[in-house]
């Protein structure tokens, strides 16, 4: 197995350019980025990247869920680790946890994770969801004490902001 890392991200928002950038440059990352969400954002260059692999078709099936096509294939791939959004709702982000949990893949979820609104369904989904991952990376330490609170292991919680700590690979 290779040591790249595969990145599957819904969107690359324009704000996030410099980070991709860096770690396109840094890390040497593999970039699989959707074409767009139900929310207008805008979006970055992905041609900038010379890690973008392709460009991938988000397909919304009910209310926010969403299939995000040409992705569960890259779960075979020699990837060893593999960055994703953590978001629930994409129904593909699921089965590459799975495969990557039974395959001993390390996959990474860089999420909002814990909003402290949330129902006892969407904490049950999360929690599942969280779970099924390596780490998690948090645009906050809010999130953090808040998922803490809920039962998850502070050493797989790292809040990294809008930013990627590169020793954490």
């Amino acid at each position: 197995m290779i040591n790249k890392i595969c990145c599957i991200f819904n969107i690359a928002p324009h704000y996030n350019a410099a980070i991709y950038s860096l770690m396109d440059t840094e890390l040497k990352c593999d970039f699989y980025i959707g074409d767009n969400l139900q929310y207008p954002i805008k979006l970055m260059n992905y041609n900038s990247l010379n890690g973008i692999k392709r460009k991938l078709i988000n397909k919304t099936l009910v209310g926010n869920f969403y299939w995000q096509y040409g992705t569960c294939n890259l779960a075979i791939k020699p990837y060893k680790y593999y960055i994703m959004t953590g978001e629930p709702y994409c129904i593909s982000s699921w089965i590459i946890l799975v495969i990557n949990r039974l395959t001993g893949s390390k996959t990474f979820l860089w999420s909002h994770g814990w909003y402290g609104r949330e129902t006892s369904l969407k904490k049950f989904i999360k929690k599942v969801y969280f779970k099924l991952s390596s780490h998690i990376l948090l645009y906050g330490d809010y999130a953090r004490k808040l998922m803490i609170e809920e039962g998850f292991n502070p050493k797989k919680l790292t809040t990294i902001f809008n930013s990627l700590i590169k020793n954490i690979f």
